[in-house]
């Protein structure tokens, strides 16, 4: 009786196993198409060509934050993969002010708080 539990629990265990790695990649889908969509919805205007140039370089999603400056400011940034250069992407996607580089080498927009940066 013993040795047919013992089998039974290295069978669930097994299952458990294999389920979660469709689960894991499930959620990881799901996660990408939120990031796109949010990113998609949240960046400003000013950089909406950038990120449309970015992802047509292939870059991917990331992560995107709400970053606290002080008590009332919050900057939404928006990290893409591969690393890219900054100015490269500011005068392939003709952006204009008040859309700008700064000296941390990322895009960033002075009028809505949103930046573009890469990760490596």
């Amino acid at each position: 009786m013993s040795e047919t539990w013992l089998i039974v629990k290295y069978l669930l265990i097994a299952a458990t196993a294999v389920t979660m790695i469709f689960v894991l990649r499930a959620r990881r889908r799901q996660h990408g198409e939120w990031l796109k969509q949010t990113a998609e919805m949240e960046v400003c205007e000013h950089l909406r060509p950038a990120l449309s140039e970015l992802m047509h370089r292939g870059h991917s999603l990331r992560r995107a934050e709400l970053v606290r400056l002080s008590e009332e400011d919050l900057t939404l940034e928006i990290h893409v993969s591969p690393g890219f250069d900054a100015q490269e992407v500011y005068a392939a996607a003709k952006l204009e002010p008040p859309a700008l580089v700064s000296e941390r080498n990322v895009l960033y927009c002075k009028e809505c708080w949103r930046e573009i940066q890469g990760q490596d």
